[in-house]
């Protein structure tokens, strides 16, 4: 898949006009395989662990995340603070990855939404995967970036992820920016 998206960026970049495109990465799902050069980009040494770390959350076989989940065996029982700074370091190499894009010259250009099924626990409350009740993992994460859009802005409006692709190819898009609209 990214390698054809990469070939459909390289017969974009030489285009005026706009283009669609929507990848479904399996990433960041496991196994995190991100290239060396990503993992660099966050040293274990500087990855923070999150304020509700525990080494293990004491109702998970209660909850079904006990050490036989799948997402669950990623870490030893119980959770170490490297463990899950390890794994928050994959996870963040691995959608940090753009390169394709940003060579095509159309970085500047686009929008980009970064969403998810669901947030990945990560060390959160002793977890590691997604099946839980917990906020981080119930809402999933929504990042949009592109021509017109302040950095650092954030909208604290809940979001239905069935409604972006409407919203990106309707005719609303087309007649104003949306993104620079209050929600």
């Amino acid at each position: 898949m990214a390698d054809n998206a990469m070939n459909f960026l390289n017969q974009a970049k030489n285009r005026a006009n706009p283009f669609f495109m929507y990848l479904a990465f399996n990433a960041a799902h496991d196994p995190r395989q991100s290239p060396e050069s990503y993992l660099e980009k966050y040293p274990v040494e500087k990855i923070d662990v999150p304020d509700n770390f525990l080494d293990q959350y004491p109702f998970h076989h209660e909850i079904g995340c006990g050490e036989t989940l799948r997402d669950e065996k990623l870490a030893p029982f119980p959770r170490t603070e490297n463990a899950v700074k390890v794994h928050r370091r994959g996870y963040y190499a691995i959608i940090s990855h753009l390169a394709a894009l940003e060579k095509s010259g159309k970085m500047k250009s686009t929008y980009i939404f970064f969403t998810a099924d669901n947030g990945l626990a990560i060390g959160h409350h002793g977890l590691f995967g997604k099946q839980n009740m917990f906020e981080h993992s119930m809402k999933v994460p929504l990042i949009v970036t592109g021509p017109g859009i302040p950095p650092e802005k954030r909208i604290e409006a809940p979001v239905y992820l069935q409604d972006i692709m409407p919203a990106t190819l309707g005719p609303v898009s087309q007649s104003r920016n949306i993104f620079n609209s209050e929600v």
